[in-house]
């Protein structure tokens, strides 16, 4: 969840730098993540314009923003998986570009969450604009398993209730 709200917001900027300094129609944004299974629905979403999300789908909420921004765009997009985590195994110097750069990202996003004081964080959870509902439940945001979720939900107390009678 972390890289694709990092990509939206990229995509958030680069779209307000549009309206003030005109992008060339071919220009060539690459969009690199070490979240593969998220460079899999990145792909989908560059590739199709017609690719529709399952809202269903873990993080479907942060998809569609960014579904939108991409089509918002005149750019085109390339998706590019960088394998995390790469500094456990291999020496600084013989790391890509593109592998220190996501060094780098994880470093201060790690420094960003160990420094931000939870109270500075939203009160509750936000509905975004393309995405136009959300299941909220006890003041999180549901992002996956939607059916286990709700079906937890309304069995809960029941459940809970069931195993304080029963141990």
């Amino acid at each position: 969840r972390p890289e694709l709200q990092g990509i939206l917001a990229n995509l958030i900027m680069l779209n307000i730098f549009r309206t003030s300094y005109p992008l060339p129609d071919c220009a060539l944004v690459n969009l690199v993540c070490d979240n593969e299974a998220a460079t899999f629905e990145l792909q989908k979403i560059v590739q199709d314009s017609a690719y529709r999300l399952d809202p269903q789908q873990t993080d479907c909420d942060i998809l569609l923003e960014i579904q939108n921004e991409v089509h918002s765009c005149t750019a085109n997009f390339s998706v590019i998986w960088i394998e995390g985590h790469q500094e456990d195994t291999v020496a600084w110097s013989e790391l890509s570009f593109l592998a220190k750069l996501n060094i780098d990202c994880d470093t201060r996003a790690k420094a960003f969450l160990k420094n931000t004081v939870l109270s500075t964080l939203p009160a509750s959870p936000v509905v975004l604009a393309q995405e136009r509902w959300a299941l909220i439940w006890g003041g999180q945001k549901v992002t996956a398993k939607l059916q286990e979720a709700v079906y937890e939900h309304y069995t809960f107390a029941a459940s809970a209730a069931y195993l304080l009678k029963k141990f």
